[in-house]
């Protein structure tokens, strides 16, 4: 896990705890990433790591993921993909360069593996011929085994172990992650 990485998303106020929403213990202000350019960079330089085994021809993201994705995009050199978000048709809605069979690799910003508009891309993706072939999300809420940049329980452990997060905290968020998973 890249410690530093994750360390510099909570000291930005990327990564809070707490009693947050609807029992939530951590929220993710991921939306934030681009006001910290640095940051945002060196998160697109570790995805760009991971996809360097990976065999795609685009990347294909959320709008909220945008900022990210084009970072991604720029570090990487494969072109993007993007949903407007407006609810359209697919062909409507993905805005960017594609045609049929591309592999292409869906971006997110954090990820659970029950993201509903995660599966949603997938699909309007394929219906206009793009093949996503793997996720790959900055961070894995949900610890579900699919490419992550940072996985939460990992980020977790590394905050109490640098004293960032008190133990009981940390075991109330484990605990969540851990109820994440079963769904």
């Amino acid at each position: 896990m890249n410690s530093s990485l994750a360390e510099d998303l909570l000291r930005a106020g990327l990564v809070q705890f707490g009693l947050l929403g609807e029992d939530e213990p951590v929220r993710l202000r991921l939306d934030l990433l681009p006001s910290y350019p640095d940051l945002l960079r060196r998160c697109a330089v570790a995805a760009a790591a991971i996809l360097t085994e990976v065999a795609c021809d685009r990347l294909i993201c959320l709008p909220e993921a945008a900022a990210f994705g084009v970072a991604v995009s720029l570090e990487t050199g494969i072109p993007l993909v993007y949903s407007s978000g407006s609810g359209a048709p697919p062909t409507l809605d993905l805005v960017g360069a594609y045609d049929v069979s591309h592999p292409a690799v869906l971006l997110a910003l954090a990820h659970d593996h029950h993201e509903p508009h995660f599966e949603a891309l997938a699909q309007a993706a394929g219906q206009v011929g793009l093949v996503v072939t793997q996720r790959l999300s900055l961070i894995d809420q949900g610890g579900n085994g699919e490419p992550a940049v940072l996985r939460l329980d990992q980020m977790v452990d590394e905050y109490v172990h640098k004293g960032l997060l008190p133990p009981e905290q940390a075991r109330s968020v484990l605990a969540w992650i851990t109820r994440l998973r079963r769904g």
